[in-house]
């Protein structure tokens, strides 16, 4: 099952023919990275239940695990979006001496910029372009900065086959050549490319002979913006502003949705949130989606849970906050209503058997589409089935 809900996924978010994403070895790689022993096996279940496509009954399950950003908690994207953007551009100004010329109008409001704002992009980081790709690595479009690139153009600088040289060193090292599929990654392309575009008025018009120092420089106020310690402190502009106004970046669970997590605790299935937030913003969020109550919505809350290693690493134990405090200390079991941090899924499993009284409970974890990496390894490593946020809207 965990493999037809992953087909599904790759389909609905690579925007490409399941059977040719299978041929493309890509997804075999992801789960070889993830910790899978047999790839050749991978793709015939793959292939087999590409064939199947058969329904999915959320009913046949026993528990329902929910991730936090982008499924529970509905950002407002044009606003964070935006938000993302001027923090990361004044840094650059205010930090690192740029032209005020970074700081321009809101992407949200502005055609040329937004068109950069969707996933799957990939930045060739020595030619300062971004290139969509197709499943092979071929490029379908391309810019240089914001510059949108000509068809001929890309086969000057790409060859005929219009390939990108680095799609090879991308399959190898999925960590050293990510794919942008992260709402939260996704400003910093569009900053690398204004970046790009600063960077080429300054030098007349020339090229520069590698763009990858200024890739560096864009990423570094990310790097200090998702701080997480900035939210208790109040530092960095995003997080502040966030907490300060968390209405205009967030919307509230409907209350059919709300209703439902509640049914599904009437009726004997067990249902956890899981996220790699923080405590502190995880807990602000909550409270805007579900209220002050929120807590009443699950048998168990896990924050900072390092997702995907959540699911692949057996030796992180679970902790829990000393007091109010930022201190966390190791615990022995898990206990129902808990809120603990961390942990990983051989230990949560046997927690769940024990709560099901079942020695494999049918578990059922909701992902946002984003999240392909915890998808994948939820669905290979813990065969959990993944989930994918349409199911909440």
């Amino acid at each position: 099952m965990q493999y037809r809900l992953l087909c599904r996924l790759c389909h609905r978010t690579q925007r490409c023919d399941i059977k040719g994403f299978v041929k493309s070895k890509r997804l075999c790689k992801l789960a070889k990275y993830l910790g899978m022993s047999s790839s050749s096996n991978v793709k015939e279940e793959l292939q087999e239940e590409c064939a199947k496509e058969k329904m999915v009954s959320l009913s046949a399950f026993d528990v329902f695990g929910f991730d936090l950003d982008h499924t529970l908690c509905k950002y407002n994207l044009a606003s964070v979006f935006d938000l993302t953007f001027k923090t990361g551009s004044q840094y650059l100004v205010e930090k690192l001496h740029y032209p005020r010329e970074l700081l321009t109008s809101a992407p949200s409001s502005d055609p040329h910029l937004r068109d950069f704002y969707f996933k799957g992009l990939q930045i060739d980081l020595k030619l300062g372009n971004c290139l969509k790709l197709c499943e092979h690595g071929h490029i379908l479009r391309a810019s240089h900065g914001t510059r949108a690139l000509s068809n001929d153009e890309i086969t000057e600088i790409y060859g005929v086959k219009r390939l990108w040289s680095g799609m090879k060193q991308f399959e190898k090292s999925l960590t050293e050549h990510g794919v942008y599929m992260d709402y939260f990654q996704i400003p910093l392309v569009v900053l690398f490319a204004r970046l790009v575009d600063v960077v080429d008025k300054q030098n007349d018009g020339q090229v520069s002979s590698d763009y990858g120092r200024f890739y560096d420089e864009a990423a570094e106020p990310f790097r200090q913006m998702y701080y997480p310690p900035h939210f208790a402190e109040r530092t960095g502009h995003f997080f502040p502003e966030i907490a300060d106004r968390t209405d205009a970046y967030t919307h509230a669970a409907s209350n059919e949705l709300k209703e439902w997590l509640l049914t599904l605790r009437r009726h004997g299935k067990r249902v956890f949130l899981l996220t790699s937030s923080f405590t502190d913003y995880g807990q602000t969020l909550l409270r805007r989606v579900l209220g002050a109550d929120w807590e009443k919505y699950f048998d168990i809350s896990i924050f900072r849970a390092r997702k995907p290693l959540f699911f692949t690493d057996t030796l992180q134990p679970f902790t829990e906050l000393v007091g109010d405090s930022a201190e966390d200390k190791p615990v022995e079991k898990l206990e129902d209503n808990g809120i603990y941090l961390h942990g990983n899924w051989v230990l949560f499993k046997s927690f769940l058997q024990k709560q099901t009284g079942k020695d494999n409970p049918k578990v059922a974890k909701l992902f946002s589409c984003r999240d392909v990496l915890s998808v994948v390894a939820a669905a290979v490593c813990s065969k959990c089935a993944a989930c994918v946020q349409s199911l909440l809207t």
